[in-house]
């Protein structure tokens, strides 16, 4: 009975040690001022951080990260209450990230996730436009990054609040790479240029983690199967 015990507790941990490592999950929006978070302009480990961090920004459900003060931008936010918070000609929605790039010819303004651990990682999201005014501006570019070489690139129109460009990938990290999703402006023009990001990165479990889970498993069987078996009684 003792063996059977120490079996199952042996699986019971596998499988609990594989089902925290699948569900590690790291959102840019609920995330957002973790570790594995940076935000400032530039790509991967050439980013220059934002300096200051404001809350309230722009209005009083909203806070933000920039180097130029309070309600400006270039720089990254997000709502803290409520389902959305406006300004400007801006709407931005609970859940995503507020992104604007600077004006000119300048780095891209970046949200950075730092791998905390070797391993594979999914990637699922996406850009979307968050000025009103259709038409206005002339949208953005949107690239992601993984350690500065761009594995997924585009431009997000102008033609209306909402649009959306999705982003999906899968992609072995070492400790310490860098993900990064960038948005620039278009013909050095910022005016309109509000982006919001939804980005979902999950920690995806080694084979070996799921041998360690099935040997487990494997055990508790073969204990019960042996508890099972009759005795032999011999005259």
């Amino acid at each position: 009975m003792r063996h059977i015990l120490a079996t199952v507790a042996m699986a019971t941990t596998s499988l609990l040690a594989v089902s925290a490592h699948a569900t590690t999950t790291y959102d840019v929006f609920s995330g957002y001022g973790s570790s594995v978070f940076s935000y400032g302009s530039g790509v991967g480990a050439g980013l220059t951080p934002f300096s200051g961090s404001y809350n309230p920004c722009f209005t009083a459900n909203f806070e933000c990260m920039t180097s130029t003060g309070a309600d400006s931008v270039p720089g990254v936010g997000r709502v803290t209450s409520g389902a959305s918070a406006a300004f400007a000609t801006v709407l931005v929605p609970t859940g995503l990230v507020w992104m604007h790039p600077d004006n000119g010819a300048t780095p891209p303004v970046s949200v950075v996730f730092t791998a905390p651990t070797s391993g594979t990682y999914t990637i699922k999201g996406f850009f979307e436009r968050l000025d009103t005014t259709a038409g206005a501006g002339s949208g953005v570019n949107y690239n992601v990054y993984d350690n500065g070489v761009s594995i997924a690139s585009g431009n997000l129109p102008n033609t209306a609040y909402g649009e959306t460009s999705a982003i999906s990938d899968r992609l072995a990290l070492a400790a310490g790479d860098h993900i990064s999703f960038s948005v620039s402006n278009v013909g050095n023009a910022y005016s309109y240029d509000s982006t919001g990001l939804s980005a979902a990165i999950t920690a995806v479990p080694e084979p070996a983690t799921w041998v360690m889970m099935l040997v487990g498993l494997g055990g508790v069987g073969a204990a019960i199967r042996s508890r099972r078996k009759p005795a032999v009684v011999t005259a």
